[in-house]
């Protein structure tokens, strides 16, 4: 990993020129930390720009990715309970043995952090943590610029900005095959004043998916696929208390991808998702258009239900047009004990794209008012 340290007050310019290349797979990488490839820490005022691009050489990760190749060989990252400032680096098979303990390791991405919750003789509890792999992150930084820059086949996330203020990226390309496992364009955590516009994504997950503890974000004239939309969450996991507020997605064109507006939480988590806006929208052949989930397991049938979740209030679609691949064009599907409230639907127009049956709306304990047209009928239920 490269990892830069620029002092808080210093302005930073990086002009890229021509193509900086990624190490060819997992065996390549000799970084202690090899979450992260690139780093910028504690910048203020790093503007990046050029006609450059970063390839990051992703199908050496891919092809180790549980989601592919299960049993075989993968990575992952072993904190011991015991001696928690110890971070060690294993290898072994996704049904394998260390230090005598058994271990399973089925998730789709292949880095993660084990922590042994629990040790005897007999027994050892385990809890499986994401450690996304990027290509390039800025973590806490203030008052950024990037533009222009292309983006080619993360291992995992392309870009990933944590605890930043003030981020403006404009002009840039994301690209990844479709089929390439947890590659998402841009993911945002515990972050403000982010503003993404003008850029163009297609990769394996979520074009830009938004994470907890952010607010003030600005997404607007981008296009999307192939991907799986443009996320808000997951949030809430393991009974987490998150905070996301003032969203603004606008002017978005959707090609293809598996989702495309998508707000998603955990069962049995806390805190609020409020103040968000998708306006100006368009799908094309996109699998649920417009879809709120708080039932969000990513292994089908292993989440617990719990009487607590995450409240979603202030949600507005405004002038969404295009055609959907699924029967449910609209799909919110909200918690019976916390109910998604302050829904608004204004203007939406949406119809199969493969026949031409009507499509349908969902809704399960969403409550909130309707304005103008809405085609699928909406399902709301009066405010409450």
């Amino acid at each position: 990993m490269s990892k830069i340290r620029i002092l808080p007050q210093s302005k930073f310019l990086l002009q890229l020129s021509g193509t900086i290349i990624a190490p060819n797979g997992p065996d390549q990488w000799k970084a202690a930390d090899l979450s992260t490839w690139l780093a910028f820490q504690g910048a203020n005022g790093l503007t990046i720009d050029g006609l450059g691009m970063v390839d990051g050489r992703g199908k050496g990760w891919w092809d180790r990715s549980c989601k592919f190749h299960r049993g075989q060989q993968v990575y992952c990252n072993i904190k011991i309970a015991e001696n928690t400032t110890k971070l060690k680096l294993v290898k072994f098979h996704t049904s394998s043995h260390f230090n005598s303990f058994s271990f399973s390791c089925f998730f789709l991405i292949p880095f993660l952090t084990v922590e042994l919750l629990r040790m005897d003789r007999r027994q050892v509890s385990i809890l499986l943590y994401y450690v996304l792999l990027q290509v390039l992150k800025l973590e806490n930084c203030n008052n950024i610029h990037m533009s222009n820059i292309k983006f080619h086949n993360s291992p995992q996330t392309h870009v990933l900005i944590l605890g930043c203020q003030n981020v403006d990226f404009g002009f840039l390309t994301i690209q990844a095959p479709g089929t390439s496992p947890n590659t998402d364009g841009i993911h945002i955590q515990v972050s403000r004043n982010v503003s993404i516009h003008n850029s163009q994504f297609a990769d394996g997950d979520d074009c830009i998916s938004i994470g907890d503890r952010t607010s003030d974000i600005s997404i607007t004239d981008i296009s999307c696929g192939p991907g799986h939309g443009v996320s808000i969450g997951s949030l809430g996991r393991g009974g987490a208390e998150v905070q996301v507020n003032n969203i603004n997605v606008r002017r978005v064109n959707f090609r293809g991808t598996t989702n495309g507006v998508r707000i998603k939480t955990w069962q049995g988590g806390r805190g609020i998702v409020r103040n968000v806006s998708f306006s100006n929208i368009n799908f094309r052949a996109v699998a649920n258009p417009i879809i709120i989930d708080q039932f969000y397991c990513d292994i089908p049938n292993s989440c617990r239900k719990s009487n607590t979740a995450v409240h979603i209030s202030g949600v507005r679609y405004s002038q969404l047009f295009g055609t959907s691949k699924t029967k449910v064009g609209i799909n919110l599907n909200c918690s019976s004990n916390v109910p998604c409230t302050g829904i608004t639907l204004e203007d939406i127009h949406l119809a199969s794209a493969t026949s031409d049956s009507q499509l349908i709306s969902s809704c399960n304990n969403a409550f909130g008012l309707n304005r103008g047209i809405i085609d699928p009928k909406s399902c709301l239920r009066k405010i409450i």
